[in-house]
């Protein structure tokens, strides 16, 4: 059997110390290639719902009675919505999401009403469930122009606008609309709530969390 001189052996061992060193050296390239710096800051979470109610008791707002006025063929009650901002950075903007729920006698959500996704026409969403009965939410006439923008794909309105000296946000929702056959058959047994999601998030992508809630 031939034997290896001392030329081929240091020559096997270098091959033998670079498969060895080889995937040190991949993994050190990928880690330190995933130490990215991250400059997103999380927006604040501080931003609480007004609705016009005079009152810096959130309490309140969280208690807040519907109370119905017919009007022709539609029952309405006003919900005057505008958000106190507390935004810190100009490269935020407020996100808001409407959640409409009816509740039972013992404070359960029942499933009275299939809301589904709200159809916009103009200065309304409209909820219509499968036996015709509706709720609308009417929006102020002037929401857009003020600095609100609305995004039918995830049914969140957007707010990019000022505040005003008081530090509260251009209004967005003026009343809330339920169709005679609507109310006729579910107010009797059952309260109407609107929820009111907002936080504040980035105009960019990063992170976002909802901060407030309120009826």
């Amino acid at each position: 059997m031939r034997k290896l001189n001392k030329k081929h052996l240091a020559g096997f061992s270098c091959i033998i110390a670079v498969l060895f060193m080889a995937p040190l050296i991949v993994l050190a390239v990928v880690y330190h290639s995933n130490q990215r710096r991250n400059d997103f800051v999380p927006g604040s979470v501080d931003i609480k719902v007004n609705e016009g109610n005079d009152s810096s008791d959130e309490g309140e707002e969280l208690t807040k009675d519907y109370k119905w006025e017919l009007s022709g063929e539609t029952y309405i009650a006003d919900k005057n919505v505008r958000i106190n901002d507390s935004r810190r950075f100009s490269g935020e903007m407020i996100r808001l999401c409407f959640i409409p729920m009816w509740y039972d006698s013992s404070g359960n959500v029942c499933a009275v009403f299939n809301f589904g996704t709200p159809t916009r026409s103009e200065n309304k969403l409209t909820y219509t469930d499968s036996t015709d009965k509706t709720l609308t939410l009417n929006l102020v006439a002037d929401w857009e122009e003020n600095g609100w923008s609305y995004n039918s794909s995830d049914g969140c309105f957007y707010y990019s606008g000022t505040s005003d000296s008081s530090g509260l946000t251009a209004q967005l929702l003026d009343s809330v609309e339920l169709s005679k056959a609507a109310y006729d058959v579910l107010a009797a047994d059952y309260v109407f709530r609107l929820d009111v999601l907002a936080d504040a998030i980035q105009k960019t992508e990063g992170s976002q969390r909802w901060s407030n809630s309120a009826t």
